[in-house]
């Protein structure tokens, strides 16, 4: 590239270069106003003319006009020399401009950058950042470098007059994980189809995750957004150029503060590490199971127990008599695998069969009569007869399924059904 030439020419440009139209109305304080006046500016069409007809000029750039840039593993943008010129002026106009077109240069013949992926979800608040498994961190939000979501996020209006107030009612979330990656190739020129490079499996695994901190700390979550970010100064792409946001009806569920927590890492990595090495099909039955017991435990903290107790009952069945034929008896099957799977002497188990077989009744009256009384029967462990809310046997139920589900991601596999009911040791 030309280096010295763009630079005088930018140059001479800057004394007419203004700030993007409509930049007024954007909050100063704001990553929107900061990442608008990085990439956008206005200037005379004249002056704008003669810089994109000197970049067209340059091999290494032209060869990119009418084709695209991948923001992120999953969109992309048209590019076209002005999207070049207008980059340059505008860092141009905080920074040395052969710095910048020295950076543009080795940005276009490398053609690669660093991404961040982020996944923000409610329901926990650590204290500090921890990785969790091979460059994955746990974090608070507020330690992710600034953005538009995440200050949408947090409750940072992006107008200086607001102009949209939903914000104001969107989740409270207080954690995200992150994950870098080299992400290329970047530009691509018109026709090439290429698609960028993308880790699927760890992308897959950072969704587990989330479910994962369900049972490891006993809480529900929720997604709440998800975005791909790279440094504000990246030429085309820099910041977060697109997000998507999960929306959750949950009421005001989803605003209550948070209270941080400092979570020992070791044991949270073992935890995911042991997860990860499941066979894949192990995976893929515990998936539901996950899944329906976070739904479960979000329905109940709202106040819905009916809600709740439907998706608690999903997530028992496909734990515990997948492998089961329609017309097997499975209630029967719940309580006794449930029992036997958590183990212990012969009191506990006979004390959690009956603590699984009225759990599943509560959640089967909510299937079948679309509703759940205002009391059950219960026995104690010390063989005591008492009256309970479904309130208090769906608390018990949820530390019954995380018992099981950490039962048999520490054990590896699910049990041979059969032995285990027959007593049969090895």
């Amino acid at each position: 590239m030309e280096v010295d030439r763009i630079v005088r020419l930018v140059t001479e440009t800057l004394p007419e270069v203004n700030d993007p139209p409509g930049i007024e109305y954007l909050n100063p304080d704001s990553s929107a106003y900061k990442i608008n006046t990085l990439y956008h500016v206005s200037v005379p069409e004249l002056h704008e003319q003669r810089l994109i007809e000197l970049l067209s000029k340059q091999p290494e750039l032209s060869q990119y006009d009418g084709g695209n840039a991948s923001r992120s593993p999953s969109s992309s943008q048209s590019v076209r020399l002005k999207n070049f010129s207008d980059w340059i002026l505008a860092q141009s106009r905080f920074r040395d401009p052969k710095e910048v077109v020295n950076q543009l240069e080795t940005f276009v013949n490398q053609n690669t950058t660093t991404c961040t992926e982020v996944v923000v979800f409610w329901g926990i608040h650590p204290a500090e950042i921890v990785e969790v498994y091979n460059g994955i961190k746990l974090l608070p939000l507020e330690s992710l470098a600034a953005s538009v979501p995440k200050e949408d996020l947090i409750g940072v209006n992006r107008y200086v007059h607001p102009v949209d107030k939903s914000f104001s009612s969107s989740p409270r979330p207080r954690a995200a994980l992150a994950r870098e990656f080299e992400h290329s190739p970047i530009l691509k020129v018109p026709g090439d189809s290429t698609k960028s490079g993308q880790d699927k499996s760890r992308q897959q695994l950072m969704e587990e995750i989330v479910h994962l901190l369900v049972v490891f700390d006993k809480t529900p979550v929720c997604k709440v957004a998800h975005w791909y970010q790279t440094e504000e100064n990246t030429p085309l792409i820099g910041g977060v150029r697109a997000w998507s946001g999960i929306s959750a009806n949950l009421g005001s569920t989803l605003n209550k503060e948070i209270p941080q927590k400092k979570y020992e890492a070791t044991s949270l990595q073992s935890f995911i590490k042991q997860y990860v090495e499941l066979k894949p099909e192990i995976k893929d039955q515990l998936r539901t199971p996950l899944e329906r017991l976070n739904s479960a435990m979000l329905w109940y903290s709202s106040g819905d127990v009916y809600n709740a107790a439907i998706d608690l009952r999903t997530a028992m069945e496909s734990l515990l008599t997948y492998d089961l034929e329609h017309d097997a008896p499975i209630a029967f099957n719940i309580r006794l695998r449930g029992a036997l799977l958590l183990g212990g002497e012969y009191n506990v188990k006979n004390w959690n069969y009956e603590r699984f077989k009225l759990l599943y009744k509560i959640c089967s009256h909510a299937v079948h009569k679309g509703k759940v009384k205002r009391t059950y029967s219960y026995t104690t462990l010390e063989n005591v007869k008492e009256r309970k809310s479904p309130h208090s046997v769906l608390a018990e139920g949820f530390e019954l399924h995380t018992q099981l589900i950490e039962k048999i991601i520490e054990d590896g596999e699910f049990p041979d059904w059969d032995k285990l009911v027959l007593g049969i040791t090895e």
